[in-house]
């Protein structure tokens, strides 16, 4: 659901200045698709220079500019930005400056044509996880296309394995963010039933907490911290709890392996005895700032290794800020809870 998207300097302006009407809806399709699903590569901090010159120059206009800064400026905040030396003059060096992300090389016109001679679509696919593109054509580069129909689709249907989903929406994202909020009032449910009844996390297929936790752990960035928002239980209606963080803590150390070498550096809890007029129904992960999944069922749709629900895995892809300012105010909304409860836990020393 993200790809590196190189861009140049050259290839803003020339599409700034499309020939008639299009310009406009150009420019802004290839915004649209930064936001959604790119995290922007340089070749060079010269090419970054060139690109800021831009802000201050006539090449583009006002509104252009105010566009292209506030979209650099967040991209740059949420880790979308990296100035990686190489070049995309040709496929070789496209091929060669492709890493852990798929990679759309966005190129000049006359050098596109120049490589690719034959092509007349704008969009050549190198390989299945590097791209080159002209700046009009990236959104229907084959690497965005098949982003937009797992998009479109929002759901997996019955019988699906879950390693396929976390493929598809959540690994591309977890090689890319450090930060991962998962807010879910049943997130615990699945692990304190196995729990209750003594199931060992050693010799039994994890539920999908144990297993989310146990992928997260093993390509995240290293250094990541997983923020949880759940719910607990009123002691004096439920003896068996979990009744604050640091049981949900207990409870995840008993209940998930953890391997060593891995990438969660900290695991945050906020509890809070859930009520349905104050805290959100929704369930979400949100990675980073700025990209994330809404669940309107849960994620313990996957607490088994393949989708045994007969209406499948539901989500939807969120990434305009104004869809991600909901979700961050959905989890202020649990911390700002009189009765939350809290901590911080790192899973390789055992310290909350």
């Amino acid at each position: 659901m993200i790809a590196e998207i190189g861009l140049t300097a050259e290839s803003l302006v020339e599409l700034a200045h499309a020939p008639g009407f299009s310009s406009t809806t150009l420019w802004e399709t290839l915004l649209g698709s930064l936001w959604s699903h790119g995290s922007v590569l340089l070749t060079s901090s010269e090419e970054m220079a060139r690109i800021e010159r831009l802000l201050h120059t006539g090449d583009l206009s006002v509104e252009q500019k105010q566009q292209l800064s506030t979209i650099l400026t967040t991209l740059q905040k949420d880790g979308r930005l990296d100035i990686r030396p190489g070049a995309m003059t040709d496929a070789e060096d496209i091929q060669t400056l492709h890493q852990v992300l798929p990679l759309v090389a966005v190129l000049p016109k006359e050098a596109f044509q120049t490589t690719f001679p034959n092509n007349q679509s704008g969009t050549e696919a190198l390989d299945s996880q590097t791209n080159a593109s002209v700046a009009a054509a990236v959104r229907q580069s084959p690497l965005l296309t098949g982003f937009r129909r797992i998009v479109q689709a929002q759901n997996f249907p019955a019988g699906t394995p879950r390693e396929c989903i976390w493929n598809q929406l959540f690994l591309p994202l977890a090689q890319e963010f450090p930060r991962v909020s998962i807010c879910d009032r049943y997130l615990l449910g699945e692990m304190i039933y196995r729990d209750a009844r003594g199931v060992s996390a050693e010799w039994s297929t994890p539920e999908h907490l144990g297993w989310l936790l146990t992928n997260l752990d093993q390509v995240s960035p290293p250094n990541t911290h997983v923020a949880l928002y759940t719910q607990i239980v009123d002691p004096s209606k439920d003896l068996d709890g979990p009744h604050d963080a640091d049981d949900i803590v207990d409870l995840i150390d008993r209940q998930w392996t953890v391997r060593s070498g891995g990438r969660i550096e900290a695991i945050e809890i906020y509890a809070v005895q859930w009520r349905s007029r104050t805290h959100p129904h929704n369930r979400h992960l949100r990675f980073g700032h700025s990209l994330g999944f809404k669940l309107d069922e849960g994620l313990d749709r996957l607490a088994d290794e393949t989708v045994t629900f007969d209406a499948g895995f539901s989500y939807s892809y969120v990434w305009r800020p104004s869809q991600m300012a909901k979700l961050r105010a959905d989890e202020e909304l649990i911390r700002q809870t009189a009765n939350l409860s809290t901590t911080e836990w790192n899973p390789r020393d055992g310290n909350g």
